[in-house]
């Protein structure tokens, strides 16, 4: 696994995000302190572009589950 990589800060948390998996085509990152708001954004602007064929999250639990985020891209 990758270190931990600062993704933008607000006035009260950081998030972050760790790399789980990494392929050449496919990755996926634990993205720390974030809920489906942040989740959902990213995810449609992911699909937005042409090169990403597949982009979604899952958060397990609904009060302690961190979100996975898993994209599908020769550019990742």
């Amino acid at each position: 696994a990758k270190s931990i990589h600062e993704i933008y800060q607000t006035d009260m948390e950081v998030s972050r995000m760790k790399y789980i998996k990494e392929e050449p085509e496919h990755v996926v990152l634990e993205i720390t302190g974030e809920s489906h708001t942040i989740c959902n954004i990213l995810r449609k602007r992911l699909m937005a572009q042409e090169e990403v064929s597949a982009a979604a999250y899952d958060i397990t639990h609904p009060l302690i589950g961190q979100p996975e985020f898993e994209v599908v891209s020769p550019n990742v």
